[in-house]
């Protein structure tokens, strides 16, 4: 379901982790509430959804709105409003249930729980970004899950409090309801000592193109490109869509569309970029033509491209599908015009997306530079743009090799360079304006500094 995609998950996040933050600090507040309660709130929901409707694509919208593909039903709301609990009371027992069975163990093992402790430590803000980093967390869940399995759930280790047994002899007894869960363990959580709080209030900005910059981008002359997608949860059929809105900045007008759609029309005029992933060993529901096509063994000269998206626990079917079909169209005469690029939604999902995406072309942006007064410029005329590096960031330079900012530095060179050579200058005017400090080092100075 697209509304439980990992590009719905990772826009849902800051919300959710908002009011995770506001939770942590209410836990006296936490309690059950009334059964009515509950129906009558789901109901109250829907029809505010039906008297006010919005264009938000969310879970609500889409079991409202959604048809079965084959016979076009809709549910009616009572089948919504049990679907509703059936998704709060589903979430919060196999989260619940995995989240006792985990701090049980974790309080039975203090050594495991001051490393997944230090390891949240290690990040001054939780984020989407961070959540694949977790590793040591990862492992404490699937342990628990191997021990005493619930359904599978990823949830956050307490990073604000230190927790421990309100019976230190409690010893494990199971409780068998709905789900699985610990029978009578209670815990005691304290906040701990010198750890601040770390609210997220800086609003991201986002990383879409500016409508003012899609206009700027005339279409005129731009080479046609075809992005083809298979998507069931939404995610592949997201990175098409931002991959076709930025596709103007690499000089390509796209066009983005299903694969089932482009069965025998699979145009050899222009790049074709496929995104899908593997389902339970099967293609996405609008790929199933597609891959029965390729089956047929038609002949294609065409150039392409795939990037497929799947989760590596699913170890027999990783990239099944996509690989499938870069190789179908290989065999089938296509030229591939770049290796097969893998999202990993356990690990960098969308940054391996954006890495894939730069390898079409440098990208093409229009800039407008204002001019001091006083300045003219003229077709033909050159225009140099001199930077410069921050000033806290010299100083941090300075201040690890043990320089002073008036410290005068000759540089020898027996060939050219762009260092001033053969007269004293300052180390502060060395770092700030000849060398780029903000890129990674490199291996090679790495072995230089060392020596």
């Amino acid at each position: 379901m697209p509304a439980f995609g990992p590009q719905a998950i990772r826009d849902m996040f800051p919300a959710m982790m908002d009011i995770c933050s506001q939770l942590i600090l209410r836990w006296e507040r936490f309690a059950g509430e009334e059964i009515d309660f509950l129906h009558n709130l789901c109901d109250e929901i829907v029809q505010e959804r039906r008297k006010h409707p919005n264009d938000v694509n969310d879970l609500l919208n889409q079991i409202i709105n959604g048809k079965e593909p084959e016979t076009t039903q809709q549910l009616s709301d009572e089948n919504i409003h049990y679907q509703m609990l059936t998704f709060l009371v589903a979430e919060l027992e196999t989260t619940s249930g995995l989240l006792s069975f985990t701090m049980y163990y974790l309080l039975k093992n203090p050594q495991t729980l001051q490393k997944a402790q230090a390891e949240v430590d290690q990040h001054n803000e939780i984020t989407v970004d961070v959540l694949s980093k977790l590793k040591y967390i990862d492992a404490v869940l699937k342990e628990t899950l191997r021990l005493q399995p619930t359904a599978p759930a990823f949830v956050l280790e307490s990073k604000h409090f230190n927790i421990e047994f309100v019976d230190p002899s409690y010893d494990l007894c199971i409780q068998e309801t709905l789900t699985m869960k610990p029978d009578g363990f209670k815990i005691r959580v304290r906040p701990r000592q010198h750890l601040g709080i770390a609210l997220n209030v800086n609003v991201k900005q986002s990383e879409k193109i500016p409508e003012k910059l899609k206009q700027q981008v005339k279409t005129e002359n731009l080479r046609p490109m075809s992005i083809l997608f298979g998507s069931n949860s939404g995610s592949c059929q997201s990175f098409a869509d931002t991959l076709t809105s930025e596709a103007p900045l690499y000089d390509y007008n796209a066009t983005v569309a299903t694969l089932d759609s482009a069965v025998e029309y699979l145009p050899n005029d222009r790049p074709i970029i496929i995104i899908t992933a593997s389902y339970e060993d099967k293609p996405c529901e609008n790929t199933k033509q597609f891959v029965a096509y390729l089956e047929s063994k038609p002949k294609l000269e065409i150039n392409y491209a795939v990037f497929g998206a799947d989760h590596h626990d699913w170890i027999d079917t990783y990239q099944k599908i996509p690989t499938f079909i870069d190789e179908m169209i290989e065999n089938a005469g296509g030229t591939r015009i770049n290796e097969r690029g893998a999202g990993d939604a356990a690990g960098d999902f969308f940054g391996a997306f954006e890495i894939e995406a730069s390898e079409i072309g440098p990208m093409k942006l229009h800039l407008e530079i204002q001019l001091p007064k006083g300045q003219t410029y003229h077709t033909e005329d050159y225009l140099a743009v001199l930077s410069t590096n921050p000033i806290e960031i010299v100083y941090r330079v300075l201040k690890q090799f043990n320089l002073s900012s008036d410290t005068r530095i000759k540089i020898v060179s027996s060939t050219d360079t762009f260092f001033s050579t053969n007269y004293p200058v300052s180390a502060f005017d060395i770092l700030r304006g000849y060398v780029e400090l903000a890129q990674p080092i490199s291996k090679r100075q790495i072995v230089t500094l060392a020596g």
